[in-house]
């Protein structure tokens, strides 16, 4: 893993419950840097407003970046 270090299961959701979203971008370069990724494809992230930062990887290890994907209205949706 790159700039984010493997934390208790518990941990990431008491951090994320009840927070609202702040913006909805690409991830910069410095956050691609951060995570070892020289991928072209820039992953959507999700910012909340304590500060945190959602986005996809490829798998587990963070080998990648990925896309998130989603519902609205019973429709399936990809972001980014």
């Amino acid at each position: 893993m790159g700039f984010l270090s493997k934390i208790e299961a518990d941990e990431p959701r008491q951090s994320l419950t009840g927070r609202k979203i702040k913006k909805i971008r690409p991830m910069t370069a410095g956050e691609m840097d951060a995570e070892g990724w020289s991928s072209r494809f820039r992953p959507t992230v999700i910012e909340l407003d304590n500060g945190c930062i959602i986005f996809a990887s490829r798998d587990p290890e963070g080998n990648g970046p990925g896309n998130l994907f989603g519902v609205v209205d019973g429709q399936q949706v990809a972001l980014g």
